[in-house]
């Protein structure tokens, strides 16, 4: 279904002539942009992308994205005036490059211009939420794949745009705010595959969009894309032995947004392998709600279970044995999950 009421501006810099450069921001920012218009139903025209050009380049600067700010009101107020009645809906804002943070609530994002005598050269993330808060979109997600060291220096500059102080927030206002690392952490990116590197955030983010976070009902939400994003990243930065905690927050009057609808979720085969005597296989979601049901016949010592990617309880009855399983993707997303239960542990 096309979103022709959602706009998004797309940031990847990855060049800093003067700082230590980045390998995975510029293709993280395409593949971002890419599900936005292919499977999050933005036309093509609604999407801008701002990329650095090269270390010969200082550039983008906060100047290009108040232009690209400003590009994005330009064309949603002409198609609200080309359909009256017809109001514009969401902003996703999107972020990968260096980064830092002052304090829990703030963040800087470092432009390809900064060098160590001008940190400063930053665009206050903050300043810049608070101020699209009265700017035309009920709806409005940040995702932001980049650090948040403290550095108490660094504070950035908000937008220039006129504001009347009197003036409240846009009608109806949900705010959703996604970190890659928790205040004081760092975010990592790696070769993932084939050698390309990547943000380890922005990889979990892809692989919630395009199916690891879709419910039965082939829905993602932000709260269901945040919660696997925060699994997810637990196992990817445990298996390169670092620490990097997602953080996120949501303001306004809801509890989620709808990002896309229709998305096969992907699954995973559970082997099981059962205790004597079992005679059925019970499974409850992370509610304690029983998503399915399967009789075992005697003597039988393992069954195949068929789930989506989610928290789930495994209950062998009668024998009450139990544990939970956080269904992830393996190194193979197809590969199977083993499951040992025959011990009788609980």
């Amino acid at each position: 279904m096309t979103q022709d009421q959602d706009y998004a501006l797309v940031i990847g810099i990855a060049h800093y002539p003067h700082l230590k450069s980045l390998l995975g921001p510029i293709n993280d920012a395409r593949r971002v942009a890419e599900w936005l218009k292919e499977r999050g139903g933005l036309p093509s025209e609604n999407v801008k992308v701002i990329e650095s050009l090269g270390l010969e380049h200082e550039r983008p600067v906060r100047e290009e994205i108040n232009a690209g700010f400003d590009e994005i009101f330009a064309r949603a107020e002409a198609q609200a005036l080309e359909r009256p009645g017809r109001h514009v809906r969401r902003l996703y804002v999107y972020f990968a490059g260096h980064g830092c943070s002052r304090e829990r609530n703030h963040l800087a994002l470092i432009m390809a211009d900064a060098n160590r005598q001008n940190l400063n050269r930053a665009v206050n993330a903050t300043e810049y939420r608070n101020a699209l808060a009265r700017r035309m979109f009920p709806e409005q997600m940040y995702l932001f794949d980049c650090c948040r060291k403290y550095d108490s220096r660094i504070i950035g500059h908000g937008p220039d745009w006129t504001s009347d102080d009197a003036e409240g927030d846009v009608q109806g206002l949900t705010q959703v705010v996604m970190y890659a690392a928790g205040f004081r952490q760092a975010a990592y990116e790696r070769s993932m595959h084939w050698s390309l590197r990547r943000g380890l955030f922005t990889q979990a983010l892809l692989e919630g969009l395009e199916g690891a976070a879709a419910t039965k009902s082939r829905m993602i939400t932000s709260a269901g894309l945040g919660s696997y994003i925060q699994r997810r990243l637990v196992v990817l930065t445990k298996s390169e032995k670092i620490r990097q905690c997602y953080t996120g927050d949501t303001q306004g009057e809801r509890q989620h947004l709808i990002l896309a609808t229709d998305v096969e979720p992907w699954r995973r085969e559970v082997n099981v392998t059962l205790p004597v005597g079992a005679t059925r296989i019970v499974v409850s979601d992370e509610h304690g709600d029983t998503v399915g049901m399967q009789a075992t016949a005697p003597g039988q010592t393992q069954v195949a279970l068929d789930l989506t990617m989610g928290l789930y309880t495994i209950k062998v009855e009668p024998t009450g044995v139990s544990t939970p399983i956080d269904l992830l993707p393996g190194h193979d997303r197809n590969s199977s999950y083993d499951l040992d239960l025959g011990g009788n542990r609980g």
